[in-house]
């Protein structure tokens, strides 16, 4: 089975930006730090009745991958800083309904990640890695 090249993929990035309170400058308020959790779109976000489901080390940055298509390499990988990955139940069809990962980069990390994937999908094999990947585990490879 061949698969195209092109719009076989949406990936969905939470970028965390902090800078200056953008109000008058006269007074200074922390923010709480910004967590992936934070960003993730909520079930009822999804559709009536859908449940959140964490993905075993969906919490995890070391030895879990983000970008792992078209066989290419990611360095960006090496400048996350936090994730989060859950999965969307629907209990109408006993099924995954959808899937988020958000991540957190270190400064340039993100634009960096959009980049690589970018000219990771210009030159992507007729064929590529499917599935979960984990650093160092070579994937299986749809014909």
């Amino acid at each position: 089975m061949t698969v195209p090249r092109r719009g076989v993929l949406l990936v969905l990035l939470g970028v965390a930006l902090t800078g200056c309170d953008p109000g008058s400058g006269s007074s200074s308020t922390t923010q709480p730090p910004l967590t992936p959790d934070a960003l993730l779109v909520t079930p009822a976000e999804v559709g009536p009745g859908i449940a959140v489901q964490q993905i075993a080390g969906g919490h995890s940055v070391a030895g879990q991958v983000t970008l792992d298509l078209c066989r290419a390499t990611y360095t960006s990988e090496a400048m996350r800083t936090a994730r989060a990955q859950v999965n969307y139940l629907d209990p109408l069809i006993n099924k995954v309904a959808a899937s988020q990962e958000v991540v957190l980069y270190s400064t340039g990390g993100a634009g960096r990640a959009y980049t690589e994937l970018k000219a990771a999908i210009a030159h992507c094999p007729a064929s590529y890695p499917v599935g979960v990947g984990v650093v160092g585990v070579a994937l299986p490879v749809r014909a």
